[in-house]
């Protein structure tokens, strides 16, 4: 059976913190518990297992970055919370696994919401912000893809010869025999020569091979 998962809310304790946890335990049937020390707040991230939600105007939010830097699991969620209203997507790429974001003056009714969201493994942002993270993370990916295609790259005479035998349909076994060359020795070539084009497999390859590897010649 699964189990709800639990929330810890760190924040300094006010009348105004307690009356959201209450909210929170009471009307969204979420499992949350409060906690105001660093210590406290390391045993639940070193579990892995708790969604944290972080008041982000707390004094020691430098010292809590460098700590959930240092600990955080893939399996740990986080939730920030008082965020001044006009934040941008930045604030979500400066925190890892950064699945909700509470503005101030959020109501009772869209921190359960909220909260139950994030609990099934979706994320809590406003359009704006979820539009900004889609585009910033397509332009990483195009800079990469770049990055990539503009390496050196360093194929031996061997490898090359071996690729053009793919594009040409050639088994492992018909390489090995046009070459003079054991099929291991052909498969050890072939695995150093996808490390270096960064492919996966032979339609790959032959994919690389029909657009690159004649250009340089």
């Amino acid at each position: 059976m699964c189990c709800n998962p639990q929330f810890v809310f760190y924040t300094q304790k006010s009348i105004q913190s307690d009356a959201l946890c209450n909210v929170l335990k009471n009307r969204g049937a979420l499992d949350i518990v409060q906690v105001s020390e660093i210590s406290e707040l390391e045993c639940f991230v070193r579990q892995g297992s708790a969604i944290l939600i972080l008041d982000v105007e707390v004094p020691e939010i430098d010292a809590i970055r460098l700590l959930t830097q240092k600990l955080w699991k893939q399996t740990n969620k986080l939730i920030l919370a008082n965020v001044q209203p006009d934040y941008d997507y930045q604030l979500v790429r400066q925190w890892k696994n950064c699945y909700g974001i509470f503005p101030q003056d959020t109501s009772f009714q869209f921190w359960i919401a909220g909260a139950q969201k994030v609990a099934s493994g979706e994320y809590w942002f406003s359009r704006q912000v979820m539009a900004d993270l889609i585009a910033s993370y397509r332009e990483d990916m195009l800079e990469r893809q770049n990055a990539v295609s503009q390496k050196p790259m360093t194929l031996t005479k061997r490898e090359e010869d071996i690729l053009k035998l793919i594009l040409q349909g050639e088994s492992n076994a018909k390489i090995a025999e046009l070459l003079f060359l054991s099929e291991s020795t052909v498969k050890t070539h072939l695995y150093n020569a996808f490390k270096k084009i960064d492919v996966k497999n032979r339609r790959q390859a032959r994919d690389w091979a029909r657009e690159q590897l004649f250009l340089q010649h």
